[in-house]
């Protein structure tokens, strides 16, 4: 009996300790570039034009790094990002040229 019970003992605190183990998060992250030239361009834009720049550029990023043959799509769709990041910085420059 004792046998058993260190034994599920056991089971139990490898089942705590192992996972946080294998986490895929890294124990020194990066750290993060300063944006200066972006950060002083943009800082009299409102902060959703902001965040839309920065999900284009996630999004164009994630699809650079997929790889492979999409039937052309894939390359449509950065052709699509590429459209809208430059409609976008026309959005900013427009915003910040008519302001009130």
């Amino acid at each position: 009996m004792k046998r058993v019970i260190t034994l599920i003992t056991a089971v139990l605190c490898l089942g705590v300790v192992v996972p946080g183990t294998f986490s895929q998060q890294p124990t020194n992250p990066p750290k993060q570039k300063a944006e200066t030239p972006k950060a002083a361009v943009s800082a009299d834009v409102p902060a959703e034009l902001q965040s839309a720049q920065e999900k284009l550029e996630s999004a164009r990023k994630d699809l650079e790094r997929a790889g492979g043959e999409w039937g052309g799509f894939r390359d449509k769709a950065l052709n699509n990002i590429a459209e809208a990041e430059a409609n976008l910085r026309k959005a900013m420059e427009y915003y910040q040229k008519n302001k009130k």
